[in-house]
């Protein structure tokens, strides 16, 4: 049962969407949500407050838990006049409604859990509540679980499958921007030992959240498989970008791939995609380190295929118990034959810090950082249209240009920037 709980801390689907521990843990823990369930309702008929769960009631093997995320901004936003032409122009200020998500999670008897999450923010929904995740799980031995539903595909496991109230910056980086898959529809399954986990899915295809059968946006066939492997602390010790003082020593290391390809069958999109990466992240007492290189490659029907590659490197440094420093560098490489741009190598630098209101608690957290493109940034914003790209590829019409939350609009000129002051509540 040791190696069942921890499975289930790290798989259950938390506050926001991420696979993780049943408060918002990382995307490869959600895949076992209910193990960790199952091992805490040892009392039947209670009900309250639980940290990391939410506001729940259990009747022995059965429970329900209700938590949410709620995360406000002020973005700041300056480029030259060649990109905004006419007095004051250049400044593009504002609030931004980054995430509002509600969740409901728990077990129906001893194998099966369920999570539901619903979300509404300002860059992708419009304000919109829309389902996020919606899937069951069935754990069939201690070591293995099935899960079946919409949910984060497990590729991206240093920046997106770390739930939104643990991500290290205001936001996500702009190399997760652009290769992120985001949620799909299909089926997955979780195995895991002390030091290993391996993670399988055969679903939509990438960015296909929110489709029926029949849309264009989905893949025919779509495979993605992880493997993660560790040689230091516990698995839960990556669920969160932070890592505390006092923290114990924990580092990993993984890769992932994702293939899918469409056209052939009605309605579907003609193109196949590959997407690869490898990752990493140690993080100890107070301090925390994470990197991944990631790569894709893109077949249209009647294009010519091309290949972008993105590194991010992120870190974190406690300088007392609730105030943490942090910086990350994104790098984009767009293949030029293809993206006509300035800058075929995208450069971006993040620098903030982040106050912990309650220490050693994500339940009420200020944040404030600067995004800095050290490069022409409108090649971002326009590098979707104009190729015969859709949503569902990389470099789509919903990157950058459309998706605001990295508080970048594209600049013809070097030296874009966002303040981005942020607050986060998550119970």
């Amino acid at each position: 049962m040791k190696s069942l709980t921890v499975i289930g801390v790290i798989m259950a689907a938390g506050a926001s969407s991420a696979w993780g521990q049943q408060a918002s843990r990382a995307y490869q823990s959600e895949l076992l949500a209910d193990a960790d369930a199952r091992t805490s309702l040892l009392a039947a008929g209670t009900a309250g407050y639980t940290e990391g769960k939410g506001f729940g009631i259990e009747d022995g093997a059965n429970s329900l838990y209700v938590s949410g995320f709620m995360d406000w901004r002020y973005i700041w936003n300056n480029r030259s006049d060649d990109s905004a032409p006419g007095a004051n122009d250049q400044t593009t200020l504002g609030f931004q409604n980054g995430d509002t998500k509600l969740k409901f999670h728990g077990n129906i008897g001893d194998e099966v859990g369920y999570v539901i999450q619903l979300n509404a923010n300002d860059w992708y929904t419009g304000g919109a509540m829309a389902v996020e995740d919606a899937y069951g799980t069935y754990a069939m031995n201690d070591n293995t679980t099935i899960m079946f539903g919409q949910f984060k595909l497990p590729v991206l496991a240093a920046d997106y499958m770390v739930d939104d109230p643990y991500v290290q910056g205001v936001e996500r980086g702009v190399v997760n921007e652009y290769f992120t898959p985001m949620r799909s529809q299909g089926i997955a399954f979780a195995w895991e030992d002390q030091d290993l986990q391996v993670f399988g899915s055969f679903n939509d295809g990438w960015r296909s959240m929110n489709t029926d059968f029949n849309s264009a946006g989905e893949a025919d066939f779509a495979l993605t498989g992880r493997v993660n492997f560790k040689w230091a602390g516990d698995w839960d010790s990556f669920a969160t970008a932070d890592s505390f003082r006092g923290s114990e020593d924990a580092g990993y290391v993984g890769g992932a791939i994702h293939w899918q390809t469409g056209g052939e069958t009605n309605a579907t999109t003609d193109v196949d995609i590959i997407l690869y990466t490898v990752d990493a992240a140690y993080q100890s007492d107070g301090w925390s380190l994470r990197g991944a290189f990631v790569g894709s490659n893109v077949d249209p029907a009647g294009g010519s295929d091309y290949d972008t590659y993105g590194i991010n490197v992120q870190g974190g440094y406690f300088f007392n118990d609730q105030f943490e420093g942090y910086a990350s560098w994104d790098g984009l490489m767009l293949d030029d034959d293809v993206f006509a741009v300035q800058d075929d190598f995208q450069n971006f630098l993040t620098v903030g810090g982040k106050y912990f209101v309650m220490p050693n608690s994500h339940a009420f957290v200020l944040n404030a950082d600067v995004i800095i493109s050290l490069t022409q940034s409108d090649d971002l914003a326009a590098s979707g249209a104009g190729a015969g790209f859709t949503a569902g590829v990389p470099g789509g019409s919903d990157f950058l240009s459309g998706a605001t939350n990295t508080g970048l609009l594209g600049d013809t000129d070097t030296g874009e920037f966002a303040l981005r002051l942020g607050a986060r509540v998550n119970f």
